[in-house]
């Protein structure tokens, strides 16, 4: 029997974990599904408050600009505990694993720096910014799904660009709800069927 060469050896060996990585890749994305669904309701909800409650007449313009930074610092801190959680609950701190929760987190802060430098330059809560998140959104989307193999998922990214080449083309209002309808489509959504998955499974 021919013996291989330590070169093939090792390049077997790269196959091997990448395939080991994209399978865990395919859990973690079924555990994680939990994330989209909250995002998914968490924002389109809180956009109703907003405008029902917050955008009001009166409304000092530091309240009604400190809304969404609490509105999304809450919801991460709430994905913070609830990946804790299930890492406590066995998860295992793979690779892959850490590669979604970095992508993610990136993800969370691309979108606190672009509303912190809309915030700096004066340009305030626009139309323009949420076509900037939605965008964010879709390479998130796109990259998540590249990983986990999971084409569907992918696809979701370009509705995600889709979506924001429209939204900037909109005034504020009509904008804001264009984007709750897009994070609930993109997000509840494809959590629920996620979720479906891994409930299938068990």
């Amino acid at each position: 029997m021919k013996t291989m060469h330590p070169e093939q050896q090792q390049a077997i060996k790269d196959l091997e974990t990448i395939k080991t990585f994209l399978a865990e890749g395919q859990q973690n994305l079924r555990d994680t599904g939990f994330h989209f669904m909250f995002w998914g309701l968490l924002i389109p909800v809180s956009l109703v408050v907003f405008y029902l409650f917050i955008a009001q007449p009166g409304t000092a313009g530091v309240i009604i600009n400190a809304f969404w930074p609490v509105v999304c610092g809450l919801g991460a801190l709430v994905s913070v505990i609830a990946g804790i959680r299930s890492d406590k609950q066995g998860r295992s701190h793979s690779f892959a694993s850490n590669v979604h929760s970095l992508l993610w987190i990136g993800i969370l802060t691309a979108i606190g720096a672009v509303f912190l430098v809309q915030m700096l330059g004066g340009k305030g809560f626009d139309a323009s910014l949420l076509s900037h998140i939605a965008i964010i959104l879709g390479i998130g989307y796109w990259i998540h799904g590249s990983l986990i193999q999971l084409t569907w998922f992918r696809f979701v990214g370009l509705v995600w660009i889709l979506a924001a080449i429209g939204i900037a083309m909109m005034a504020l209002m009509p904008a804001s709800c264009a984007m709750g309808a897009a994070t609930f489509a993109c997000s509840f959504i494809p959590g629920l069927i996620l979720h479906r998955s891994q409930s299938r499974r068990s």
